[in-house]
């Protein structure tokens, strides 16, 4: 548990190294080269989060299986101390009370494991709906750089009707929206990310 636990913080570093990255961009002047650097870098914090999730995973499988072996361990227990004894009255008395804390003692460690398999269950959750938002997200992103890498390639054919100044005017107008529409992909990107910390955190706390 505490090796994954310092596993969800690995990634919480690095998703606030990306939202770093991510605030200090030029939005004016971007570099597309860059973009794919910051999606590469997104990626491998997906990786991440897929492996953390394959660990709390494992543990929910071995914390059920304990579970399992704790329960038949109780029911031996308690068939083999519940049977009638008409003789040696006060070794059964003796029986009935190691019984008993062996019970509570099993019990006490049943509640402790089903209590660690909860907050495992929780992480899981919380870190499968980040990993989905990432990976939304990304799509995304993607379809959007697409589209204006798609605009970006015919200008060199509207450069020519630039000539006049109607035209240069309208021309003028695509490059404005298209920096506005850039400026708000970033600014989602870097609202997602911050959600994506702020649920890491919370689940850390819990």
């Amino acid at each position: 548990m505490e090796n994954m636990t310092n596993g969800f913080k690995g990634i919480d570093k690095d998703l606030q190294e990306l939202g770093s990255r991510f605030s200090n961009v030029d939005l004016v002047g971007i570099d597309l080269d860059e973009i794919k650097s910051q999606l590469e870098s997104i990626a491998e914090t997906e990786k991440k989060l897929k492996e953390s999730l394959a660990d709390v995973s494992q543990l929910k499988s071995e914390s059920k299986a304990i579970i399992k072996e704790l329960t038949e361990a109780q029911k031996t227990f308690e068939q083999r101390f519940t049977e009638p004894t008409k003789s040696h009255e006060q070794e059964q008395q003796s029986f009935e009370q190691r019984f008993t804390e062996l019970r509570d003692n099993n019990q006490l460690q049943l509640d402790n494991l089903k209590l660690e398999l909860l907050k495992a269950e929780t992480r899981l959750n919380v870190y499968g709906y980040q990993l989905q938002k990432v990976q939304d997200y990304m799509t995304s992103i993607e379809t959007n750089f697409n589209d204006i890498r798609n605009e970006f390639s015919s200008f060199p054919n509207q450069i020519q009707t630039l000539v006049e100044p109607e035209v240069f005017k309208s021309q003028k107008n695509t490059i404005k929206k298209l920096n506005k529409q850039i400026r708000m992909i970033w600014y989602s990107m870097i609202a997602l990310l911050i959600l994506c910390l702020f649920i890491a955190a919370w689940a850390g706390l819990k």
